[in-house]
Parts: structure tokens; sequence; C-alpha cells
């Protein structure tokens, strides 16, 4: 590609981050240096990826979707009439979606100080910042590839899909994740919140021992960025599920609804209201 081709690509990637972070974040109170600096480190959280990618042309071993399809390029699952989905694109974009959240969850959690998030609302919003930042350079990269190899003819499809609906799935899942983030990085709150109400599913009941005050507060939060972490990967592992089964009719209530819900979890304030809710 020349250069105006480059930016070309870089605009149209830009455009999507820009409109979702006006719909989520326009009204935002956070810091907008603290903001940029997330979704920076969002961007760069990207290039492992890419750098592990371009390493299959020189060492092919290292490709592990070719060695899972390789495995197990016979199994396939039966989901109904006629309907059979092969066992590697399961285990590929389960893969997939969950070192790209561990990445993004990374990033969330190492580069915003403590200090910083002053609730719930506020894990949600940094860790829209930061998949917006990994969504913008992953858009370059697949709109960047589909110009170099079909051309200009097919990159308002790829970029329409991309800005619609790839870049709003990685806000959705980055969305939970910020969410039970937060819960964990107030474990203070809601434990005493549990303990109070005597709830069954507090940390003592639950490991049937007795812990520490200081060890439960870590446990709880290790416990909510795991369930954050797992809820975000097996959403987006099903989401590509969908789209490589051509479940396109899927993408729109996923979009309606999944907008819903993402602003509910900004709306959530207080502390000590979605305590219950993430337990």
């Amino acid at each position: 590609m020349d250069l105006l081709q480059v930016i070309s690509v870089i605009v149209l990637a830009i455009l999507p981050a820009f409109v979702w972070s006006y719909i989520f974040l326009g009204k935002s109170d956070e810091c907008r240096s603290t903001l940029l600096k997330v979704f920076f480190w969002g961007g760069l959280a990207t290039l492992p990826l890419l750098l592990y990618r371009m390493s299959w042309q020189f060492f092919p071993s290292l490709n592990f979707i070719a060695n899972i399809k390789e495995q197990t390029s016979e199994t396939t699952i039966i989901l109904g009439d006629g309907i059979n989905f092969p066992i590697a694109h399961l285990l590929i974009f389960m893969t997939i979606g969950m070192i790209e959240e561990i990445l993004k969850a990374f990033v969330i959690n190492k580069s915003v100080p403590r200090r910083q998030i002053n609730s719930i609302a506020d894990a949600v919003e940094y860790s829209i910042a930061g998949s917006l930042g990994f969504a913008f350079v992953e858009n370059i990269f697949y709109l960047g590839e589909v110009y170099t190899i079909i051309g200009s003819s097919a990159i308002i499809a790829m970029f329409v899909s991309r800005a619609v609906f790839a870049t709003f799935a990685h806000v959705l899942f980055s969305a939970i994740f910020g969410y039970y983030h937060g819960i964990g990085l107030f474990a203070k709150e809601n434990i005493k919140d549990l303990e109070t109400v005597g709830d069954t599913a507090s940390l003592e009941h639950r490991m049937g021992i007795r812990v520490p005050y200081l060890w439960k507060i870590k446990i709880f939060r290790i416990e909510e960025l795991l369930v954050g972490l797992c809820y975000a990967g097996a959403l987006h592992a099903f989401y590509n599920i969908f789209l490589e089964m051509g479940y396109n009719l899927f993408l729109i209530p996923f979009l309606v609804f999944g907008t819903m819900f993402v602003s509910r979890l900004l709306k959530r304030e207080s502390v000590r209201a979605v305590a219950s809710f993430g337990n």
C-alpha cells in the first residue's frame, strides 16, 4: 500500500473507536489523559498476537490454529438437524477469545491507578477505553489485509462489519470484565455487605474454613477477576462461533441488547447497589 492508502486505512479504523467512545464515554467524568493512556496501551496489547501470527511464516509449527485443525479434523459436534460444527472451530475460538480478553484485562489491571477508580462504573469505563484501543489496531490490521489482498472493492463491507459489530463486541466483552474487576477492587465493601446479610455465597461458606481478613480480600479480588475473564472470553468465543456458522441475523439483537446492557453497567455507580448483583 502507498502512503495515501495507509492513511485511509488508519482513518477508517479510528472512526468506529471515536463513535463508540462518544456513545459510552462522552459523558464520562474520568481523566481524559488516563483514558487516552489506557486506549494507547490497549492498542499495544495487540502486538503480541500480531507478532505471533507473523512468526508462522518462519516457524509454521507455532501455528496453533493449523495444529488444532490437524488434530481434530474429523471431530464434529451435532447441534441440530443436519448441523455439524467442527470441534476445531470451537477450540480455536475459545483460545483466541480468552487470549484477547486476557491481554485487554492485563492492560486495565496495570495501566489505571487504583486511586482513579471510585466506582464500578469507573472500572467499566476504563475497560471500554482499553478495548477501543485494542479494536483500533486490530481494525488497521484487518482492513489493511483486505485492502492488500482483495483491493478497495471489499474494504467497505469489511469496514462496516468491523466498525459496527466487531468493535462493539470488544467493548461489550471488556465492559463485562470491567464490571467484575470493579467488584473486586471494592472487595472490602462487598465482603462487608455479604457478611452483614449472612449470604451463604461468602468466601468462608464456600471454602468451609475461616479465612484471615486480608486473605479474604485478595481471594475475593482474584475470584472476581477470573469470573470476569471467563464471562468475557466465553462470550467472545460464542460471538465468533455464531459468525462462523453464518448466523448474521444474530448480530442485530446482539448490537441492540448489548448496547443496552453496557449502558446499564455504566449507570451502576453505587458499589453497594451492585454487590449482590455480581455475586
